[in-house]
């Protein structure tokens, strides 16, 4: 029984206790005298009668100076996430000596990965691992990056180590959410992957197309222009509207789900800058204002400021990638997963159907193959009489050509002796 009590009155004022035949409401409302309860903070109160423990339910409508606490939940997910910590896997692709490493450094701002120390290699791909701690959060990263990327003597392929890389991760996550076990799950899962177009003007290379067009249905995939300090701003231009015509007409789509927290505005900020011309640079330098910014500087006196949004889209990217969309990139991999998984699945399914309609059809076939094999013996003893008579017959023929060819020679004998005889009778 659910009652509304108006905060101004008493408990007692505002419930109504149905009649009973037997002790229940006497009991209850010496249970209710019992009770001192302030109408102001009391939001529910169950009671529980004698003998037959019927529950009473009692609602209390808060004042409306008083708030229901929900905007504390984002605190407290707030706080939970600086406790655990968060972890965001990156990879980097393209081919070799295109910047990949520069930009890592550049993007965190100090020098993770030294471009001249020799790093383990496995599949053509290396990994390396950071914790990474801003305002005591913590960030737990991965970075993959492919090697030998377009070096070798047949590159048809060469992208096929980050693919499988990818789907590795994907049947990995499976087959751990898949076990009955209290063990965490280790997720590896590639959330963005930056892919470094080897800069030419007004062209792309055909490996470079291959290599997207394999890479973008399973990852958020990001395309950039790597070392853009080749192209003038008209170059840039031209190149950039090139590049997305090129890839409608490839029917190649870069980060198909980042339109989860932000619905139509993520993907429409990805496709209006692709690709992302970037610059990378660790070192600092005196710009004309007199402040020391990131860049790089050339003989001639030059000085591009990668975080200058004028000069380059390096600070476009690392605010996607970092500062405002991390948490997008994380959520459209889990819609990649799933999309993943289902395939998977299916397959699965598929071929379980599959074995079930042959489980289904064994007797027939098996019917079908004694009945063929049947045949087949009696098709082979019908041969092998057919081979004994052929073999009779040309025991015979041989038998009647020897017979033949003795009289033949008895006949040329008998005409020889006879042409001897006239000879004779001659002389």
């Amino acid at each position: 029984m659910n009652t509304s009590i108006h905060p101004e009155t008493s408990l007692l004022d505002n419930l109504k206790v149905p009649a009973a035949e037997d002790d229940t409401a006497s009991t209850l409302v010496e249970h209710i005298q019992a009770l001192k309860v302030d109408s102001e903070k009391v939001d529910q109160v169950i009671i529980e009668t004698e003998p037959q423990k019927k529950a009473i339910e009692v609602t209390v409508k808060a004042p409306t100076k008083d708030k229901i606490g929900l905007k504390y939940l984002p605190v407290q997910y707030q706080k939970r996430a600086q406790q655990e910590g968060g972890h965001f896997v990156l990879m980097l692709a393209g081919f070799k000596s295109s910047g990949k490493t520069t930009f890592l450094n550049s993007l965190f701002g100090n020098q993770l990965i030294d471009p001249l120390e020799n790093q383990k290699i496995i599949n053509n791909l290396t990994i390396n691992k950071f914790e990474i701690i801003e305002n005591r959060f913590k960030l737990k990263l991965q970075v993959v990056e492919t090697c030998n990327f377009g070096t070798l003597i047949k590159n048809e392929l060469c992208w096929q180590s980050a693919s499988d890389y990818i789907t590795k991760q994907h049947q990995r996550f499976l087959k751990q959410s898949q076990k009955l076990s209290e063990i965490k799950i280790e997720d590896s899962r590639v959330h963005c992957c930056i892919y470094f177009i080897n800069p030419l003007i007004n062209e792309i290379l055909e490996i470079d197309i291959k290599a997207m067009k394999e890479l973008a249905p399973k990852v958020n995939l990001i395309p950039v222009i790597a070392k853009a300090d080749c192209f003038t701003e008209s170059e840039m231009f031209e190149y950039k509207k090139y590049f997305k015509r090129r890839m409608a007409e490839e029917n190649i789509q870069f980060c198909p789900f980042m339109n989860i927290i932000e619905p139509k505005l993520v993907k429409s900020k990805i496709y209006s800058i692709i690709p992302f011309s970037i610059v990378s640079s660790i070192d600092f330098f005196e710009n004309s204002q007199g402040k020391q910014v990131r860049g790089r500087k050339y003989p001639w006196g030059g000085l591009i400021e990668i975080e200058n949004e004028a000069h380059c889209d390096f600070l476009k990217l690392k605010k996607l990638l970092l500062d405002h969309h991390m948490l997008d990139f994380i959520m459209a991999t889990d819609l990649l997963y799933e999309q993943y998984r289902f395939s998977y699945l299916s397959s699965k399914l598929q071929d379980s159907i599959r074995d079930a309609n042959m489980d289904q059809e064994r007797p027939n076939i098996k019917k079908y193959l004694t009945e063929k094999d049947e045949h087949l013996r009696a098709m082979k003893a019908n041969l092998y009489s057919v081979q004994d008579k052929l073999k009779k017959d040309l025991e015979n023929l041989k038998a009647r050509k020897k017979e033949l060819q003795n009289c033949v020679d008895y006949l040329e004998h008998h005409l020889k002796k006879h042409n001897e005889n006239e000879n004779e009778e001659i002389d």
